[in-house]
């Protein structure tokens, strides 16, 4: 039986995952390093909006069979492409410009970190979403409580809100496809991971370094 055919009829939410692998805390001197070179950081910011929005949208190429999980990338896909929008507009108002795209470290470790078979490949990138949303929740909540300005604290709590039903969603996503006991693990080790590669990594002020 195939991934494509195998959907669990698992009763386990996201909340019954292990968080303590998600271990490392972005200090609040991330939030320094943006505010000192703070167009370079929206510029990153909405370079990484786009990235979620096609990579929302390349599960629906890959996976067109998977109808609730068409259903939720396709609706991440457009909350995603309207963060770009109202990201870029505020930029044009301060006279802020994108700027070509810049390889991610982190980005490339945990993606490197994708196993190769199919169904290994499919919860793999389930969940490393799931990481990137929640990673970047966690950031854009720094950003609603330390920024200086007024304006862009309001903006990033309304961000910080929106990303939870994201991470939320993916990791919901993969406990219809995927047995619980596997997941959990699999979720462990990515965790584990990811929070390795933040603390090996110099603080700078993009999203994801």
């Amino acid at each position: 039986m195939t991934v494509i055919d195998a959907i669990s009829k698992c009763t386990k939410t996201p909340n019954d995952l292990d968080f303590n692998n998600f271990a490392y805390e972005t200090p609040k001197e991330w939030v320094d390093c943006v505010q000192l070179h703070f167009s370079s950081f929206l510029a990153d910011h909405a370079s990484n909006e786009r990235k979620a929005a096609a990579a929302a949208m390349d599960f629906v190429v890959r996976y067109p069979n998977l109808t609730d999980l068409v259903s939720f990338v396709s609706n991440v896909a457009q909350q995603e492409i309207l963060h770009f929008r109202n990201l870029f507009s505020r930029m044009l108002k301060s006279n802020f410009k994108l700027l070509p795209d810049q390889k991610s470290y982190y980005t490339l470790q945990m993606q490197g970190a994708v196993r190769t078979s199919s169904k290994d490949r499919l919860m793999d990138r389930i969940l490393i979403s799931a990481i990137f949303e929640k990673r970047g929740q966690e950031r854009f909540q720094l950003l609603s409580k330390h920024h200086d300005s007024s304006d862009w604290r309001i903006f990033y709590q309304d961000l910080y809100l929106s990303e939870q039903g994201h991470w939320y969603g993916y990791l919901d996503q993969a406990l219809k496809l995927f047995e619980f006991e596997d997941l959990k693990s699999r979720w462990a080790q990515l965790c584990t991971l990811e929070s390795q590669i933040l603390k090996s990594t110099p603080l700078n002020e993009r999203l994801f370094p």
